[in-house]
């Protein structure tokens, strides 16, 4: 097992969910920031992390995003918001998730019964990527941040599904954020429905949380430490 695993398993308080990523036997886990020349650059590793997710619960579609943390051999593995694909006993059917290389193909997604709706976490399995000519390992996963990477003066750019418009951001980021444990609290003015389960990127690149929705004049986001 890697070291860094190692260390987490021992030192990290969420034990349960990181023994779950591990015994998914993923081939892959990175949680290293990515770093460019250009702004707009840096944060397209980043956006490219983001998945759009669209299904039916309780007969109404719904649809918000996740984000790939995670390969296997021919598949991905996708943390989203728990909120978003069940409610109690009841559970997302016909769940597509789309690649932003690939927007045009929806993938048939499987939402796996191991959650955490304390953390408000889902795991889902996008498999069988290689018979469709897709190749897991051209999405880049460096750009999961580091607990030192993080600069809370930074502006924040919530990227989702909002309004269902795919990889949709705003032009005028969050003026930076608030960390209290593992939740990433920032000013909700560019956050909307659909929003949740996408990723909270700064401006350097770095994928810093999920987000989870907005409460009042803020949004929050799930460290993305609790996943890593």
């Amino acid at each position: 097992m890697n070291r860094q695993f190692r260390s987490i398993l021992g030192a990290h308080p969420r034990v349960h969910w990181v023994a779950l990523i591990l015994s998914l036997h993923l081939s892959e886990l990175i949680s290293t920031p990515v770093h460019g020349a250009e702004a707009d650059a840096e944060l397209e590793p980043a956006i490219n992390a983001v998945v759009m997710l669209t299904g039916t619960l309780d007969d109404v579609t719904r649809y918000g995003a996740g984000i790939v943390f995670g390969r296997g051999e021919g598949s991905l593995y996708i943390v989203t918001a728990d909120h978003l694909v069940r409610r109690g006993e009841r559970t997302m059917s016909n769940l597509k998730v789309r690649l932003r290389a690939y927007p045009e193909l929806p993938l048939d997604a499987v939402l796996l019964d191991k959650h955490r709706p304390d953390l408000d976490l889902a795991l889902l399995e996008v498999g069988g990527l290689s018979a469709k000519g897709i190749d897991p390992t051209a999405i880049d996963l460096h750009i999961l941040a580091r607990p030192d990477s993080l600069n809370s003066q930074s502006r924040v750019f919530p990227v989702g599904n909002p309004d269902n418009l795919p990889w949709g951001r705003s032009a005028a980021p969050a003026p930076g954020f608030e960390r209290q444990g593992d939740r990433i609290t920032f000013e909700s003015i560019a956050t909307r429905k659909g929003h949740s389960g996408g990723g909270l990127i700064d401006e350097s690149g770095v994928l810093i949380g999920m987000v989870r929705g907005t409460y009042g004049t803020h949004g929050q986001a799930r460290d993305i430490q609790v996943i890593t």
